[in-house]
């Protein structure tokens, strides 16, 4: 599903990616310091939220500014009322493939489910889909880092996604 990337969406990002930065002193804890990484993180979770507007899911959700995981991204309620912890990968360029996640985060921290965003273009998203940690693949990609990836062609179809949880009346 294809998610626009409005105005507003782009300068809270901003926003949040610069409260990081005031906050971090050296490299972050991916050991990648991709410019912009975190105001495109904050895009691929502002567009995750307009699909779950769109599609009446109940959620909840906390801007975090810390520039370190720790918590779900988002957190979900299945159909028989157990949470859902989600983590939002964001692809940030049209032509990448995968949705990738460091081996030193990976380590770190599990979600009961990943679901990966595209950004096409400066103005629009897609939705790609969704895995489980154990869908992943380990490999050394393009930085030589340790690095858990999975296909955006491979990910789980969003509508199984939201069959499985509780809707917004």
């Amino acid at each position: 599903m294809q998610i626009e990337i409005t105005e507003k969406m782009k300068d809270y990002a901003q926003l949040c990616e610069n409260k990081i930065l005031s906050k971090m002193q050296g490299s972050n804890y991916t050991e990648l310091d991709e410019p912009n990484k975190f105001y495109y993180g904050y895009i691929g979770e502002f567009a995750f939220i307009k699909w779950l507007n769109r599609a009446g899911i109940k959620y909840k959700y906390e801007v975090k500014t810390d520039g370190y995981p720790g918590a779900e991204d988002f957190l979900l309620y299945s159909n028989n009322g157990q949470q859902i912890t989600v983590d939002v990968k964001t692809a940030t360029k049209p032509h990448y493939k995968n949705i990738m996640m460091p081996k030193s985060q990976a380590e770190r921290y599990t979600y009961d489910c990943y679901v990966g965003v595209l950004l096409v273009n400066d103005d629009t998203a897609k939705i790609c889909g969704y895995c489980q940690k154990k869908d992943f693949i380990l490999s050394e990609l393009r930085y030589k880092i340790p690095t858990y990836y999975k296909p955006l062609n491979e990910l789980n179809d969003m509508q199984r996604l939201s069959n499985g949880v509780i809707k917004l009346k």
